[in-house]
C-alpha cells in the first residue's frame, strides 16, 4: 500500500516514469496533509485561555478533520488501484470491433 511507504519512497514513485501514484493519488495525499495542519491548528487553539466557548465546536472540528485525513489516505490507494484497472484495459487489443468492445 502506498500509504505505508515512507514518504521519501512515496515521492520517488510519483517521480517514477510509473502509471501510479499518479495525480488523484498525490491529490489524496495533499488532502490528507491539509486536513492534518488544519487539525494541528485547532489542537494549538483547544484549552487555551480566552477560547473557552469555542471548546466543544473546537473538539468537533478536529474529529472531522482527522477523518477527512483518515478519508484522504484511503482514497490515495484507491485511486492507484482504479488507475491500476485502467492500465491493464490499455493493455488490451484492439485489433477487430470484438477486441474493441472488450477493450
Amino acid at each position: 500500500m502506498l500509504v505505508d511507504q515512507s514518504l521519501q519512497q512515496f515521492m520517488d514513485e510519483a517521480a517514477a516514469r510509473a502509471p501510479t501514484p499518479g495525480g488523484g493519488a498525490i491529490a489524496a495525499c495533499c488532502g490528507a496533509a491539509g486536513a492534518a495542519m488544519g487539525a494541528m491548528a485547532a489542537r494549538y487553539t483547544e484549552g487555551k485561555k480566552g477560547f473557552e466557548e469555542h471548546e466543544a465546536t473546537l473538539t468537533e472540528e478536529i474529529g472531522k478533520l482527522d477523518g477527512v485525513r483518515v478519508e484522504m489516505l484511503a482514497l490515495v490507494d484507491d485511486d492507484a488501484r482504479a488507475y491500476e484497472t485502467v492500465s491493464v484495459a490499455y493493455g488490451l487489443p484492439r485489433g477487430d470491433e470484438e477486441e474493441k468492445d472488450v477493450r
